[in-house]
């Protein structure tokens, strides 16, 4: 049964907590759908209008601010980060007043998302790194900003410009930290109720997407699934998203290093120096 959050969502939004914003509907002008996405223009920006997930927020938790206060306290932490580069935009929020439903304000990525990027364009394996390098980026500020995604997977990371944006951010859960609608990637042990859905399921998401990026031609290339192993293993021995960044961050620095580093070809080399020495004989009968 839906719960009526109107009046403590306003309390907690508009009374108590000034750093979310929040603004007019009428301010959002629909100017066409892509796919199954409505875009809006506002304030010279291209937006999207994102239904905020409430559905698992009991009356409980209304009562006693909890969960509430917690999925609150998550909006305006996003809202801080806004602005770096690899996360999309969260401007604020704004309410339908058709269907009383309360959106997100998020900026419109005018781009692939990354399972569609991976099968049509192919990247070579130094893109490929860096692509799983920026994720890494993204994730460690979000999780520094003590933000948890819970439903990361390559529909909900997008190719902007040759540059990541992550999004779908599965703000509210249920009173029992149960995953909610986590799909094929949710850990096993999270669906039996053994563990929080918190960082370490999203660093089990990101091991999955890394084998996803990878593909078997990659195999060779072992240290990156070193650290998808890392991201696969049990609960307690994942490594944070930090050191899983500056790992990726390294090897795409040797990467890069191996790529510029111009091939020596003796045989050229050779007939430069058979060329300077036939020339020195030339110049010493003259």
């Amino acid at each position: 049964m839906k719960i009526d959050i109107s009046e403590p969502l306003k309390k907690k939004l508009l009374e108590e907590n000034k750093l979310i914003n929040f603004f007019d509907y009428k301010q959002f002008i629909e100017s066409q759908q892509d796919g199954s996405k409505v875009k809006y223009e506002w304030n010279g920006l291209t937006v999207i209008l994102r239904n905020l997930n409430l559905d698992n927020i009991n009356e409980k938790d209304i009562q006693e601010f909890q969960e509430f206060q917690e999925f609150v306290d998550e909006l305006e932490r996003l809202q801080k980060i806004r602005g770096f580069r690899y996360i999309i935009n969260f401007y604020g929020i704004t309410k339908d007043p058709k269907t009383g439903y309360y959106k997100m304000i998020l900026h419109f990525v005018n781009g692939k998302n990354l399972k569609d990027y991976l099968r049509e364009v192919t990247p070579k394996f130094a893109i490929k790194l860096r692509i799983a390098r920026e994720i890494a980026e993204g994730l460690n500020v979000l999780h520094e900003n003590n933000i948890i995604l819970r439903n990361l997977n390559s529909k909900n990371i997008f190719i902007q410009n040759d540059s990541v944006k992550i999004a779908g951010f599965g703000l509210a859960r249920s009173s029992h930290n149960s995953p909610i609608g986590f799909g094929k990637h949710c850990e096993l042990q999270c669906l039996k109720g053994f563990c929080e859905c918190g960082k370490k399921l999203d660093i089990y998401k990101f091991g999955k997407i890394i084998r996803e990026i990878f593909s078997s031609e990659d195999v060779i290339k072992s240290s990156i699934f070193r650290l998808s192993d890392k991201c696969l293993a049990d609960l307690n021995e994942r490594p944070k998203i930090k050191s899983l960044y500056e790992d990726l961050k390294e090897l795409e620095l040797a990467s890069l290093k191996t790529i510029s580093t111009p091939k020596i070809n003796i045989f050229n080399i050779s007939k430069e120096f058979m060329w300077i020495f036939i020339l020195n004989i030339f110049t010493s009968f003259l």
